[in-house]
């Protein structure tokens, strides 16, 4: 996550993934000798990391994330005017599956 934004960023990126870490909403871990930053999909995480992850985004000027599903999975900003793909439909079944155990 932080090699996809100015590298001016990156101490910013990874002391606030500490904080959403500190709270179960993100996975941190070292892969080839870089911190990586994983969400963690669940949509109790969701709700609650959302305002955390759009508070920083409107602090150095990105747009915030709506929260729709489809956002989340995909990472699209807006949402297309077809239907979600079969995978797209997959891995919302599997964050399903997965927060409810």
């Amino acid at each position: 996550m932080p090699t996809n934004y100015d590298k001016r960023f990156k101490v910013t990126i990874l002391s606030e993934a500490r904080i959403l870490h500190a709270h179960g909403y993100v996975s941190i871990f070292k892969s080839e000798g870089r911190d990586v930053i994983c969400a963690v999909l669940s949509e109790e995480c969701i709700r609650g990391g959302l305002p955390i992850v759009n508070a920083y985004l409107k602090a150095v000027g990105e747009e915030p994330l709506e929260g729709t599903i489809r956002e989340i999975i995909t990472g699209k900003r807006s949402a297309p005017a077809t239907p979600l793909t079969p995978e797209e439909l997959r891995k919302y079944a599997r964050m399903h599956r997965q927060a409810r155990t």
